[in-house]
């Protein structure tokens, strides 16, 4: 016990494992697409034929860039001038079964479990998990990490009133589904980031300390 203890303190010390985080691209002067995932993008917009969009924005480093981006990704564009112009269509021969505004309340359950959901808890129990896998000390040290990731897929996500932008989104029913579909996503890979991570410790102070 005493060994397992100090293995994860050593992973704690060792590895810091960043928060995953959405940066919104946002500005007065630029055409702006929401995008179908929830993201916003900035972009002057050149084009709209062939079920494309041709935009033009800015790069992190200032460069600018010209793409097409597909239909099916785009939910609405806002012009400069303020109007707005849906691009989604509800079409379920394509797998658009919701209506405009079913679907906008998805994406923004998207948006506030992107900026707003955490899960430290699935983090430290796959850090813990990691750590005691390494005790095996073989190929079978794998399992416990990714059996603990794949039982994530079975509990309903619970939503808390601190992480919604506006209670009244909880009275659609695709609001929720789109806050589950990016809480359970983070989750996951929290989780499967703790139990590598933690493994990959374990069995390198093991290799280290052979005597802990």
């Amino acid at each position: 016990m005493k060994r397992f203890f100090t293995l994860l303190s050593l992973f704690f010390i060792v590895f810091q494992i960043p928060a995953l985080s959405t940066t919104r691209v946002c500005s007065e002067k630029k055409d702006t697409l929401l995008l179908m995932n929830g993201k916003i993008l900035a972009a002057d917009v050149l084009d709209t034929v062939f079920h494309k969009v041709k935009v033009k924005y800015l790069k992190k480093r200032g460069k600018e860039k010209t793409i097409e981006i597909e239909n099916d990704l785009i939910y609405s564009i806002r012009y400069k001038d303020g109007h707005e112009q849906i691009i989604y269509e509800q079409d379920t021969t394509t797998g658009n079964y919701f209506t405009a505004e079913e679907t906008k309340m998805f994406i923004f359950g998207e948006q506030d479990a992107e900026k707003n959901y955490r899960c430290p808890g699935a983090t430290i129990i796959g850090v813990v998990i990691g750590v005691g896998s390494a005790y095996m000390g073989n190929f079978l040290s794998l399992i416990p990490p990714f059996g603990y990731t794949a039982l994530l897929l079975i509990p309903k996500v619970k939503i808390k009133y601190k992480d919604v932008s506006n209670p009244v989104y909880l009275n659609y029913d695709t609001y929720v589904m789109g806050f589950e579909k990016v809480a359970r996503r983070k989750k996951i890979l929290r989780s499967f980031i703790g139990g590598i991570g933690g493994l990959a410790a374990g069995l390198y102070t093991f290799f280290l300390f052979p005597n802990i």
